[in-house]
């Protein structure tokens, strides 16, 4: 089982269906997300991959409270409308942008940043 730790409490975070956070989203219901209640923090998970064996409980980055997710956003819709306006796909846009940034292609991903990287 996954143990994922708050940044902001340094408590575990509890593995909870869509319905916990997204009522009005019945769409959401079957995905699973980590949540950390009293920090308004969560995050989603991968979809379940039967063939590669994932059981859709792997997170697809770090907890983010409402701050964190709000410039995830902003910094996703500059991101992406840079790689789609120049004809990139996602995986060379992440490796300009890991180039740009001076990091490692595996360290570069939005999901995984904090609010003063995605600014």
């Amino acid at each position: 089982m996954t143990i994922i730790i708050c940044p902001y409490c340094n408590t575990s975070a509890k593995l909870v269906g869509g319905e916990h956070l997204y009522p009005h989203r019945p769409d959401l219901f079957s995905k699973f997300f980590y949540a950390c209640d009293p920090c308004d923090a969560y995050v989603g998970c991968h979809p379940a991959n039967k063939h590669r064996g994932e059981d859709g409980k792997r997170p697809l980055g770090r907890l983010a409270n409402h701050e964190l997710r709000r410039a995830k956003n902003l910094a996703h819709r500059a991101f992406d409308g840079l790689w789609q306006e120049r004809g990139w796909n996602r995986t060379m846009a992440y490796q300009w942008l890991a180039s740009e940034m001076q990091i490692s292609t595996d360290d570069c991903h939005i999901g995984m940043m904090d609010v003063e990287t995605c600014e």
